[in-house]
């Protein structure tokens, strides 16, 4: 496999044994995980299974059996290279244990859901990347001040949690939410079913059994929740109590800062004050003109205006679906279009906006994509308005917005307000191969299907046939190497 790192650190050429010897090397690592035995998973499933069935709540069989897996499996454990960051031989893993298939999924989808009402709570949460341009908007900087822009990386972030302050920390957000939540608990419930989820982090690699016994594991689908929420009750008074910080922003291990630097001596001395905790460690970096976060790069003008500008990471090759692929043409039309409106909201000075979209459909071009198409996009893109692509759609946001910040729900008008669409109730979904070469396809096939039922069915059930929604979703072909295999 090819790892392409920064410029800083070249291009490195590693082989399968190289990305093993880093897998092994964090596995090996005794302050994280311990070694375990089979025979131990095993036993330590069928404790889990009998703490589940005691679970109060799900007393009916049926709501039982939607928790329990079919057969117990162990987290797979693999690790995403941190390509992006220098290194030498390979670069440092981050280890994520995939929970797909693990026997606690489904309970932990379940935490999850009765977690999710507690997201109104974090009051430094951002949303997504429209959640922070949203807010940088409204951000008014005196011009006889001096600012700095400051970003805080928390370090390996799930690993260093501790379970027992996530459990203490998530127990009492539920409490306090209860009458938002979508599932009832007690605390003694929400608690068990806390501890059903982070306390059995089986992991196996190839013969490699292990136990995580420090951290949550990333992957678990409660985990980001779970996350926010202790990470905010132990880092809020950090920043609370400074009055200097003007601005202070979370993205889950990410934080955002705009801080009046008029009467500090020296910056970096002052984060080495106020970034101390117990157990969870930072790194941080500053600028007076502009710094990158998320994919925004934020800009300090002279006059103490704030821009907004799209940041790529510098090993970024943009090579987007190429035209060839066998994709549906609606995704391709759409693709160029959805990148393009991707700059226009980020970008805050239209001569940038220009620019970039011009250098956007020279990335195209070099796919092949038709010159007619991309023309007429760029002239659909030209006469969009960013007050339009900023307003906020996503109905998490909306929700967060509406507790947290309702002054821009007011900016941007009631109708903006609106509720999440469902399916039609008298919708079929049928999924076929995709075909590249049948043109129209989709359409073909909605239109064969609702004629063959018509012409094959009683009068009097037509007039429901009539009205059916036949909703067409396509799924992947076999590659060449699946082909090759079979």
């Amino acid at each position: 496999m090819i790892i392409e790192a920064n410029k800083n650190a070249g291009i490195c050429i590693a082989s399968k044994s190289a990305y093993k010897d880093e897998v092994l090397r964090q596995l090996n690592d005794i302050d994280t995980y311990h070694p375990c035995t089979e025979t131990q998973f095993r036993l330590s499933m069928i404790e889990f299974r009998d703490k589940l069935k005691r679970f109060a709540i799900f007393e009916c069989k049926n709501k039982l059996s939607q928790l329990l897996p079919i057969e117990d499996k162990p987290a797979f454990f693999f690790i995403l290279p941190k390509i992006h960051k220098p290194f030498q031989l390979f670069p440092k893993g981050r280890p994520i244990s995939s929970t797909c298939n693990k026997t606690n999924k489904f309970a932990s989808k379940l935490l999850d859901f009765a977690l999710k009402p507690c997201i109104t709570q974090i009051k430094d949460l951002l949303i997504d990347t429209q959640h922070f341009l949203l807010l940088i908007n409204e951000v008014k900087l005196r011009k006889d001040r001096k600012f700095a822009f400051v970003t805080i990386d928390i370090e390996s972030l799930y690993i260093n949690l501790r379970v027992s302050d996530c459990r203490k920390h998530c127990v009492k957000a539920y409490l306090d939410c209860n009458s938002q939540a979508g599932v009832k608990f007690n605390e003694q419930q929400i608690n068990d079913l806390i501890t059903l989820n982070l306390g059995y982090n089986y992991v196996q690699y190839e013969e490699n059994w292990v136990f995580q016994h420090r951290g949550i594991e990333m992957g678990n689908a409660a985990s980001v929740m779970v996350a926010n929420i202790t990470v905010y009750n132990e880092i809020c008074h950090i920043f609370d109590i400074h009055s200097e910080i003007i601005f202070n922003k979370r993205f889950l291990d990410d934080i955002f800062l705009i801080v009046d630097i008029t009467d500090m001596e020296s910056v970096s001395d002052w984060l080495d004050s106020i970034l101390k905790h117990r157990y969870l460690n930072f790194t941080s970096e500053f600028s007076e003109k502009g710094i990158n976060f998320l994919d925004v790069n934020v800009i300090l003008s002279s006059d103490n205006t704030i821009q907004t500008e799209l940041y790529s990471k510098p090993m970024s090759r943009h090579l987007y679906l190429h035209s060839s692929s066998s994709h549906p043409i609606h995704l391709k039309n759409s693709l160029s279009f959805s990148q393009g409106l991707r700059i226009i909201k980020i970008c805050s000075v239209c001569s940038t906006r220009v620019r970039l979209l011009r250098s956007l459909f020279v990335k195209f071009q070099n796919r092949l994509y038709s010159q007619t198409t991309l023309y007429n996009t760029f002239v659909r893109l030209l006469y969009t308005k960013r007050y339009d692509v900023l307003k906020p759609k996503n109905p998490l946001l909306l929700n967060y917005l509406q507790e947290n910040e309702p002054h821009i729900i007011q900016k941007y008008g009631p109708s903006i307000i609106c509720t999440r669409q469902f399916p039609k109730e008298n919708t079929a979904v049928i999924v076929f191969p995709f075909v590249q070469r049948i043109y129209r396809y989709k359409q073909k096939v909605q239109s064969t299907i609702k004629e063959n039922i018509m012409r094959n069915i009683k009068h009097k059930w037509k007039v429901y046939v009539h009205d059916l929604h036949v909703q067409v979703v396509f799924s992947r072909t076999r590659n060449m190497k699946e082909m090759l295999q079979t």
